[in-house]
């Protein structure tokens, strides 16, 4: 499977920093790509509620990694209807108990 892992280029170090433990950790069988265009799967370093328009636009599977959640903007119901999209979510947030 080709991944695409890199965080939009106005995120901070840490977002980086995940992306790169994820290059260099990922299970076998994963190949991080540089391109979009060459990934089976788009992993979403999510900061804010700018995503759900970019996900409109967005023709692959993807995965979200929820940073921020309250602070990001945007309703319940828009991240649960994300959420429900993406083939996988991660977070620190307990984000089940919503």
């Amino acid at each position: 499977m080709k991944v695409f892992l890199k965080p939009a280029d106005s995120m901070s170090r840490a977002m980086f920093r995940v992306a790169d433990a994820l290059s260099l950790y990922g299970p076998e069988g994963v190949e991080v790509v540089d391109d979009i265009e060459h990934a089976d799967l788009v992993v979403l370093h999510v900061i804010g509620a700018d995503v759900f328009e970019y996900v409109k636009s967005l023709d692959k599977p993807f995965a979200v990694i929820q940073y921020c959640y309250q602070s990001a903007g945007g309703t319940l119901e828009q991240w649960k209807e994300l959420w429900a999209k993406a083939v996988a979510v991660w977070s620190y947030y307990d984000l089940e108990a919503l």
